[in-house]
């Protein structure tokens, strides 16, 4: 959590809506490595966007996702991280 908030390159308005999304994880009792890994992955998004995250839309996240299938994530990660679009 401290890597979000001393992430200068992620827009303070991805880091309200990630916080919204921890709350929501916590909510419902998702606690630990899931919540720290949702909170890595959603840094790592919003720094390949050039937009934030409320106003993508269809095209913005289909080049997310190919950027996605494209890297040297393994299948695991890379499904997991589709999941968050």
């Amino acid at each position: 959590m401290k890597r979000l908030e001393s992430s200068s390159d992620v827009r303070d308005e991805d880091k309200v809506n990630i916080w919204r999304f921890v709350e929501h994880l916590l909510a419902k009792g998702l606690a630990g490595p899931r919540t720290v890994k949702s909170i890595y992955h959603l840094i790592v998004l919003a720094r390949m966007t050039d937009k934030p995250f409320e106003n993508m839309v269809r095209r913005n996240v289909e080049r997310l996702v190919s950027w996605i299938n494209a890297s040297d994530y393994s299948e695991n990660t890379s499904v997991t991280t589709r999941l968050f679009f």
